[in-house]
C-alpha cells in the first residue's frame, strides 16, 4: 500500500498484517498522516512500515507521520524513517514501541520534543534525531545512536525526564 497524498483519518488509523495472509504487508507513506491515533501492529503477520520525508527534516512540517490527540503504538513491526521524514505521537501524547525494530536515517527526526517516548523492547536505531519530553526505555530495548565522526552523530534529545533501562549501542 502506497500513500502518496495526505491522509487524515477522523478517529483512527490502523495498519495490522493478517493472521490469514502469509505475505508481508508493506505500507509506505510518501506524504503526511495525521490521525487521532494511530496504530501498526505486526503482531498476527509480518508488516513493514516506511516514512519517506522531502529530503529536509523540519520539525512540523514535511511528511509527518503522527497523531494530533492520542496514543501511536508500534508493535512487533519493522518500521524506517528516510529522506526527512518524521514519525511522532502529537504533542502531550505517547510513542509506544514494543517488540519492534525502528531505523530512522540522519535527514529524519523520529518523535517530537512535546511528546513521550515509551519504549519498551527492541531495537531503535538512529543516526539522525530522536526528540521527546519524557523518554522510557524498558529493560528490553535497545537504543543504537550512530557516531560516525563527531559532527556527524545520531542525537537523543530529551526535554524533560529519561529512565533508561536496557541496552544503549554506539
Amino acid at each position: 500500500v502506497n500513500n502518496l497524498s495526505s491522509l487524515t483519518p477522523a478517529t483512527s488509523l490502523s495498519i495490522i498484517g493478517d493472521s490469514g495472509n502469509s505475505s508481508t504487508l508493506k505500507f509506505t507513506n510518501y506524504s503526511s498522516i495525521l490521525s487521532a491515533s494511530i496504530t501498526i501492529d505486526g503482531s498476527s503477520a509480518t508488516t513493514e512500515v516506511n516514512n519517506i520525508g522531502p529530503g529536509t527534516p523540519t520539525v512540523g512540517y514535511g511528511d509527518m507521520f503522527t497523531t494530533s490527540s492520542g496514543p501511536f503504538a508500534i508493535t512487533s513491526a519493522t518500521v524506517t524513517n528516510t529522506l526527512g521524514g518524521q514519525i511522532s505521537a502529537g504533542s502531550g501524547q505517547t510513542l509506544t514501541i514494543t517488540s519492534s525494530q525502528i531505523t530512522s536515517d540522519s535527514s529524519s527526526i523520529f518523535g517530537l520534543a512535546t511528546s513521550d517516548i515509551d519504549f519498551v523492547s527492541g531495537t531503535l536505531s538512529s543516526d539522525g534525531q530522536i526528540l521527546a519530553n519524557n523518554y522510557t526505555q524498558g529493560s528490553g530495548a535497545t537504543l543504537q545512536i550512530d557516531v560516525l565522526t563527531p559532527s556527524d552523530s545520531g542525537l537523543l534529545t530529551i526535554s524533560g525526564t529519561a529512565n533508561l533501562g536496557g541496552t544503549l549501542a554506539i
